[in-house]
């Protein structure tokens, strides 16, 4: 579910600005946040992938934050592209309206 925040609101900034950001309580009936910058190919930043699992920190293995690194890595890339397709089929769109007009 997508939810967008003010810079700076909520912990899913840290990891904006971090790159990985990872918390979770000693107390094994906790929650265990894990969460992972999204980045364009270009380095501008486009969101957070979170990931929240019962239990503590332990909750979160090697395994998992490297599957959620890679998860948005390929958002990233995937989100970036789908931006360009974008510009590019607006640029086309304007094109065919303009050879219309002559």
């Amino acid at each position: 579910m997508a939810h967008r925040l003010r810079r700076g609101e909520g912990i899913s900034w840290h990891a904006a600005e971090e790159g990985i950001h990872l918390i979770g309580s000693g107390d094994p009936g906790g929650l265990a946040y894990l969460g992972v910058a999204v980045h364009e190919p270009e380095g501008g930043l486009l969101g957070v992938v979170s990931l929240y699992l019962p239990g503590n920190r332990a909750a979160l293995s090697p395994e998992t934050r490297e599957s959620l690194t890679l998860l948005a890595e390929v958002a990233g890339i995937l989100l970036a592209r789908r931006r360009s397709l974008q510009r590019a089929q607006a640029q086309a769109h304007r094109s065919r309206m303009l050879l219309q007009l002559t």
